[in-house]
């Protein structure tokens, strides 16, 4: 199985473990590398609301939290070849969905996989999360 580098694991750290087992699982069968961006992971209050200042999230941190805040989301880019493109984001997408239904099918995971990219107003490719 794939393991995340170094860097990758720091910024996973705080994450849901079936998170990161879903992760770690469809990196192994995908085509993608991947690489999780800085505040990728798990964030406090001040970290979101600077995101959402900058215009790269709905929640603001305070009145309306992220998953990112409770540790059940995570941002990922899948790179091939040294890119990333909506293809890579797609194909990986696919992969995410295959393991994750794997995991609940044999108990090992709960909640539902939702993915930034499916979202009609706002799509954010990178973003994955998990509602219990």
């Amino acid at each position: 199985m794939y393991k995340f580098g170094t860097r990758s694991i720091e910024r996973l750290k705080g994450v849901n473990p079936d998170m990161v087992k879903c992760l770690e699982m469809a990196l192994a069968i995908s085509k993608c590398d991947m690489t999780i961006p800085w505040m990728g992971g798990l964030r406090s209050s001040e970290d979101q609301k600077s995101i959402f200042e900058k215009g790269n999230s709905k929640c603001d941190g305070y009145s309306k939290k992220s998953y990112h805040q409770s540790g059940n989301a995570a941002d990922c880019i899948p790179v091939v070849g040294g890119y990333s493109n909506d293809k890579d984001f797609r194909h990986f997408a696919g992969c995410m969905f295959h393991v994750w239904q794997k995991l609940l099918k044999s108990g090992e995971v709960n909640g539902l996989l939702e993915w930034g990219g499916h979202w009609q107003n706002f799509i954010d490719l990178p973003h994955w999360q998990i509602r219990l």
